[in-house]
């Protein structure tokens, strides 16, 4: 990360740092700025695609403007979440 942080300090830019101990922590993290970037672009921002372990299709999710939700399984615990 030494290159990153180099990069970021000649142009002035942050560099912020997400820790998490969960694959699905970052989960609501990222369907926070998807629903964002579509609510700025004006396109529904209220469509779900959860998708779980090795079921993965982002293009899915752009292509129908879907604020995508990544669980490691479907199971009760990471479906509340």
């Amino acid at each position: 990360m030494p290159g990153l942080r180099e990069l970021a300090a000649r142009n002035g830019w942050r560099l912020p740092r997400m820790r998490f101990t969960e694959p699905e922590d970052l989960s609501p993290v990222v369907a926070d700025l998807y629903r964002d970037w579509y609510q700025r672009r004006d396109p529904p921002a209220d469509r779900l695609l959860a998708e779980c372990f090795l079921f993965l299709e982002p293009w899915w999710t752009l292509r129908s403007g879907s604020v995508p939700y990544w669980m490691v399984f479907n199971t009760d615990p990471p479906a509340r979440a």
